[in-house]
């Protein structure tokens, strides 16, 4: 072949491999250009997301705090009346209806014949009747403020969390809405006669789910939820009792949660347990929750209120009974509540205080009455007291609790608060990423090895992508409080409930740590949780399988109890326990053994992963939670 052939050749295959690789650098454009799309979209969603974040938190702290605020309020206002109960203007004043003398107000007289005149003893029978009346009013006024005020402060929080980006949830409405047909229905909150329909006058059920349907109504919705603990709602057990009792575990979110996330340690009594097939027992529904409606079930104020103690003769109303129980309970000389009404009221107020509480009626060995000092009835049987609740306690361990946290605790600030304003939300996630997966329909050769990393990098793409759709829920809680402190002449401070008395001494309200409050009730947010527990569980009661009680429900329902019942399968899965039981019986800590000459001899488990359920984690103080179904 000639020069020229050669050469004609050469350029001619030059000029082919140049047709062959034309457009590569516009692919690796258009990839370079998809991926750097991808990216600056990962980076909004990053950005959306975190910004998301931060407007939950604000949003639900909001809430928290102005929940808490109403609380603080309403407080006050019961405390104040109490005080006005306790002044004697009231059973003294003629403007209020009551005397026109104090000096002769719930006196009796006698004749000259030292025998009770029955024209006073009717007169002082009336007044007494009559101031019996003025404090089941205001009795009556405390208690309207404790489904008033609770409920305006859940109104105002839900405005606060609206103020700060959130919108309607769909789960909460579903929660209010349930519990207006709770409040409606005839035998939900009747059928028990504990559970009055009235109390001091004040037919509280009409009223109530009144402000409930303009709570719903109101605005654009339910934002953020809280937890109810739900007067009427039916307390279930089992009969006769199982061991463990299962009913107990399987209604708490914890051990749920806890069945659900496979943590063993939690579980340890239930995968030890001798299963049998229907193992839950015998449900039994109870009615008698022995719980009194003192006010609004949500972020309820746990204020109670003493019934005044009647004690009746054959003349009437013994005036000669000091009733001294009753102020000891309440108002003791020189003590708590005595330096702080000292304080509100003024030394000489104090002192008319002091003196009705201090006002002893003799009585002999027999308990026959003996002549009377001054010839009045004693006033306190016919008053009524708003007192604090059994959830006003001190902290069980402060010194333990102090460890977890930077500083100890305010002088008197030590306490578990019966109002808690507590509010939840799980917000969803939405991506731009999510909605879309442009790398789907890409694929790039694997010979050469541009279009291996092109694959990988496609791949990886995907990976991101796919995340993006599945990103949880955004979700947050807070819990707030109100905090009064009860000064005392030595400087120091008591906690509000010191004399069980409430008294208008509450001045702020602060967010505490989730952790330390443990909020009652069912949560408004997690309505298929609600679902589970008010008529899945009393289902199960009545039914061969979990499937059968399953089936029970309506469709929709039963959608939404189904993560939990997935709970309760796992637990009625032998290999389930039997994976529990194997990790638990795992060895954690051991030593091998040798004798003189080196020699190994055995191996000796020191212990097992059960025996450091309650070891505390990493991380700082704090036990886990044990075993009790309750926690």
């Amino acid at each position: 072949m000639r020069y020229c052939d050669t050469l004609r050749e050469r350029k001619k295959h030059r000029f082919l491999r140049g047709r062959d690789s034309r457009g590569q650098v516009l692919i690796l454009g258009i990839v370079a250009l998809l991926i750097i799309v991808v990216g600056i979209l990962i980076l909004f969603d990053v950005q959306r997301i975190i910004r998301g974040k931060a407007k939950t938190i604000a949003a639900i702290d909001a809430a928290a705090l102005t929940g808490a605020n109403w609380q603080k309020h309403s407080l006050n206002l019961i405390g104040e009346l109490n005080l006005v109960k306790a002044c004697t203007v009231l059973i003294s004043d003629p403007a209020y209806g009551l005397s026109g003398d104090p000096d002769k107000f719930l006196k009796v007289e006698k004749d000259e014949n030292g025998n009770i005149t029955p024209e006073s003893l009717q007169r002082a029978n009336q007044e007494f009747a009559a101031l019996e009346a003025a404090s089941d009013n205001l009795t009556q006024m405390q208690l309207r403020i404790s489904f008033v005020g609770p409920l305006v402060g859940f109104g105002a929080a839900q405005q606060a969390a609206k103020n700060n980006g959130l919108t309607a949830n769909e789960d909460c409405i579903q929660f209010i809405d349930q519990l207006m047909k709770y409040v409606a229905d005839e035998d939900f909150y009747t059928k028990d006669e504990f559970l009055k329909q009235e109390y001091f006058g004040y037919a509280w059920r009409i009223p109530y789910l009144n402000m409930l349907r303009e709570l719903r109504q109101g605005g654009k919705g339910i934002a953020v939820g809280t937890n109810v603990d739900l007067v009427g709602l039916p307390r279930l057990y089992t009969d006769p009792p199982t061991k463990p009792d299962y009913i107990q575990y399987i209604q708490s979110r914890f051990i749920i949660d806890s069945i659900l996330g496979m943590d063993w340690c939690i579980i340890m009594a239930l995968v030890d347990a001798d299963w049998t097939d229907q193992w839950w027992g015998h449900i039994v529904t109870d009615r008698q929750n022995q719980k009194l409606m003192n006010g609004s079930e949500i972020l309820n104020l746990d204020v109670e209120f003493l019934p005044p103690r009647k004690q009746d003769d054959e003349i009437g109303r013994n005036f000669y009974s000091s009733n001294r129980a009753s102020a000891d309970e309440l108002v003791s000389p020189g003590g708590l509540a005595d330096r702080q009404i000292t304080e509100l009221a003024g030394k000489e107020g104090k002192k008319k205080i002091v003196d009705a509480y201090n006002q002893v009626d003799p009585v002999d060995s027999a308990g026959n009455a003996v002549e009377d000092a001054d010839m009045k009835f004693n006033p306190l049987p016919a008053l009524t007291w708003a007192v604090f609740g059994s959830k006003w306690q001190p902290y069980d361990d402060v010194k333990e609790l102090e460890q977890s946290f930077r500083a100890p605790f305010r002088e008197g600030a030590a306490y578990t608060s019966g109002a808690l304003s507590y509010f939840s939300v799980h917000v969803p996630v939405t991506t731009l990423t999510g909605k879309f997966d442009f790398s789907r329909n890409l694929s790039f050769g694997t010979r050469s090895g541009g279009g291996r990393a092109m694959s990988k990098y496609m791949e990886r793409a995907r990976k991101g992508m796919r995340k993006s759709r599945n990103t949880s829920p955004i979700s947050f809680d807070a819990v707030a409080k109100p905090f009064g402190l009860l000064s005392v002449e030595s400087g120091g401070k008591r906690p509000p409930f010191a004399a069980r008395l409430v008294l208008p001494v509450f001045d702020t309200v602060t967010l505490v740590p989730v952790s330390l409050e443990c909020p009652e009730g069912l949560p408004m947010h997690d309505y298929g949780w609600v679902i589970y527990i008010t008529k899945y569980l009393p289902a199960l009661g009545q039914s061969a399988s979990l499937d059968e009680a399953l089936s029970k429900l309506p469709a929709e329902e039963a959608i939404l109890a189904s993560p939990f019942v997935e709970a309760l399968r796992r637990l009625d899965d032998p290999s389930f326990r039997e994976r529990g039981r194997t990790w638990l019986d795992t060895e954690a800590t051991g030593h091998d053994e040798y004798d003189e000459f080196g020699i190994f001899i055995r191996h000796v488990v020191d212990s097992r992963n059960r025996d450091h359920c309650n070891d505390w984690p990493s991380g700082g103080p704090g036990r886990r939670k044990g075993l009790d179904p309750s926690s």
